[in-house]
């Protein structure tokens, strides 16, 4: 996997402590080259949180890898986008869609793959009734803050 390279800088310090976050393309690129030669893998996914623009430079100078299950910016993509030969997806954020990515892989190639983009209608499935009260527990603190209002517009 890959990470947006600023994670420990905008993230809280104990949750990135002890990791390194960057772009290493010629350590990647020797993971995709052993994945290649040494385990003869059918299919290489790199499950991304670099970003969209990030990830396409991933796959114009790292070779051998498939697919890119991109994330980090939440725009979504309802067609995967080919660069290099690598196919990069994206299901966007917060839950609103997922991603679904059918691929046929034998013998190291990629014989054909499909993806779905599918929207995710939160409203129409009920909420757990343990996880209201949760959230109604965490939230309960910040009643006034959450509540008060910041401004109003007269015509909108």
């Amino acid at each position: 996997g890959q990470s947006f390279p600023f994670t420990s800088t905008a993230n809280p310090k104990e949750f990135t402590e002890g990791w390194s976050f960057g772009l290493r393309l010629d350590t990647l690129q020797e993971y995709v080259n052993e994945l290649r030669t040494k385990h003869k893998v059918d299919c290489v996914v790199v499950l991304s949180h670099d970003g969209f623009s990030v990830d396409q430079e991933v796959a114009k100078k790292v070779k051998g890898i498939d697919f890119i299950l991109s994330g980090h910016t939440h725009d979504p993509s309802p067609e995967p986008i080919v660069v290099n030969g690598t196919v990069i997806v994206i299901a966007g954020s917060h839950g609103k869609y997922i991603g679904r990515l059918d691929v046929d892989a034998k013998n190291g190639k990629v014989n054909s793959y499909e993806y779905k983009l599918i929207p995710i209608a939160s409203n129409l499935i009920p909420a757990g009734k343990e996880g209201v009260k949760l959230v109604n527990k965490l939230y309960k603190p910040f009643d006034k803050e959450l509540n008060e209002v910041l401004g109003k517009t007269k015509n909108i």
